[in-house]
């Protein structure tokens, strides 16, 4: 059985404990995914891998249109069974929609494939649902001996177990239900107006029919949890603005692949973040570029401008500049915001304990995070000066790698010290600082401001929380 796909029959267990309400990422080996149950909001790095993270279990509303007035039972069985393959990478690399059936052994299978209920399930999904992919799988590890159904659409999830072959046709609704298209609903949050937001519902419209040899357009599949789109958010702005300051003939457009299946026309994209280029050729409607770091996207770029016959190609060197000097130094900036703002909220909680019967005779955790601060003040005020400096855009890191070092002796004197309070922790352990990664990671995704911005108001961010940090701090003392 193939490797990748195996870990997606684990998914049952979930399902047989009663989880159909949760959120489950899948791993799949090769195709880069990630096991971990979290909430829907949790972000998760995909970094350099270009992890994709599948979110079930989502249910869609559900809707009665598409299926009223379908008798099942007398629904006639076209034989089918010779497009039923066996799941593998190369499936779900390049088919959106696909729904894999889950058996023990080939005994099973073939005694399943001979029932008539599941004849009846599979003609009543191939004339309702276009171009549905169904597959199956063996897991011969499933003690339970049930039939898993496993439903993929863009980068929605969703798992059925069964209990027998009985169960198979009352599935149909909801797996029909399960393949309608969605499409993101406009919002009033500010729009982008460097790189505007396409939806499914509006694909055609907005990049398929506008996109032109003389004015193609780029389109950017992302993902709110994507770590590699958080970064290059400010900076694809930035290459946006430049554009069409110089006035080059290139759009650009981005496409929520967490909140629209994909559109008509536009290429299936397992990982994130992942460009497209339309350029109007009816004979050849969009090229997917592989690459996806800054540099090599720059390089790209300037080659379709030459292709374009675009004079200001060599005006692109302001954004070889700005990537090799700014987005690093963004990065940096993102690290020693998380770091502050773990440690203001750490000093606010020591503050609203401070009052609490503590043996004087001991060391006082207070004292250990008061130590904590001092350190960690000084080098975030010798970072922000050396990151108003031109033409630095990097630390050492052995410098960062030190820092990191030391918090963590510090952390390590916390927990060893004997007067640790037990509804309260100071350190920052990992969960803590994911949870504020995510949080922040969040936060910045909704922001539509340029790399140049960006790396100010990171600054500007830093320098309110040293001074707020700086207050309780000596509030502290004074306890």
């Amino acid at each position: 059985m193939n490797k990748s796909f195996n870990i997606l029959l684990k998914l049952s267990s979930f399902v047989k404990n009663g989880s159909f309400g949760k959120q489950i990422f899948v791993n799949l080996s090769n195709l880069r995914h990630i096991i971990k149950c979290s909430p829907r909001f949790s972000l998760l790095s995909k970094c350099q891998t270009k992890k994709a993270i599948i979110f079930g279990v989502l249910g869609i509303s559900s809707t009665t249109l598409l299926f009223k007035g379908y008798d099942l039972t007398k629904i006639k069985f076209e034989d089918n069974q010779t497009k039923i393959q066996l799941m593998d990478d190369s499936i779900f690399e390049n088919f959106d929609d696909i729904l894999v059936f889950t058996v023990n052994n080939e005994e099973q299978w073939q005694e399943i494939k001979r029932d008539e209920n599941f004849k009846r399930l599979i003609n009543t999904i191939n004339n309702s649902c276009n171009n549905v992919k169904i597959c199956y799988s063996k897991d011969s590890k499933d003690i339970y001996n049930s039939i898993n159904i496993l439903a993929f659409k863009g980068q929605r999830h969703k798992v059925l177990s069964l209990k027998n072959k009985s169960e198979l046709l009352s599935t149909s609704e909801e797996l029909i239900n399960f393949y309608y298209p969605i499409s993101e609903e406009r919002s009033d949050k500010p729009k982008n107006i460097w790189i505007p937001n396409v939806t499914l519902k509006d694909f055609d419209k907005e990049v398929t029919l506008k996109a032109s040899k003389e004015n193609p357009i780029l389109l950017m599949l992302y993902e709110d949890s994507c770590f590699l789109c958080f970064l290059m958010r400010p900076f694809m702005n930035s290459i946006a603005k430049f554009f069409r300051e110089k006035h080059i003939p290139f759009s650009f457009k981005k496409l929520n692949i967490d909140l629209n299946d994909f559109p008509k026309n536009c290429p299936i994209s397992r990982g994130t973040p992942t460009f497209v280029l339309y350029t109007g050729d009816h004979n050849q409607l969009y090229l997917k570029w592989d690459e996806f770091k800054p540099r090599d996207l720059l390089e790209k770029l300037k080659s379709q401008l030459k292709v374009q016959s675009v004079n200001e190609v060599n005006s692109l060197d302001y954004l070889f500049k700005l990537e090799h000097d700014s987005l690093y130094k963004r990065f940096q900036l993102f690290g020693v915001l998380i770091l502050w703002t773990i440690q203001l909220k750490n000093l606010q909680d020591a503050i609203l304990l401070s009052d609490q019967n503590i043996n004087n005779n001991k060391p006082k955790r207070s004292d250990i995070l008061l130590k904590q601060f001092n350190d960690l003040y000084n080098r975030g005020k010798e970072y922000l000066e050396y990151s108003e400096q031109p033409n630095n855009s990097k630390i050492e890191p052995d410098t960062m790698k030190k820092s990191y070092i030391d918090d963590q002796n510090i952390i390590k004197e916390v927990q060893d010290s004997e007067d640790i309070s037990t509804n309260l922790d100071f350190n920052y352990d990992d969960e803590e600082f994911k949870k504020t990664f995510d949080s922040l990671i969040s936060l910045d995704m909704m922001r539509i401001d340029t790399l140049e911005e960006n790396i100010e108001y990171l600054k500007s961010e830093i320098k309110s929380l040293m001074k707020d940090s700086k207050i309780l701090a000596d509030m502290l003392i004074n306890t």
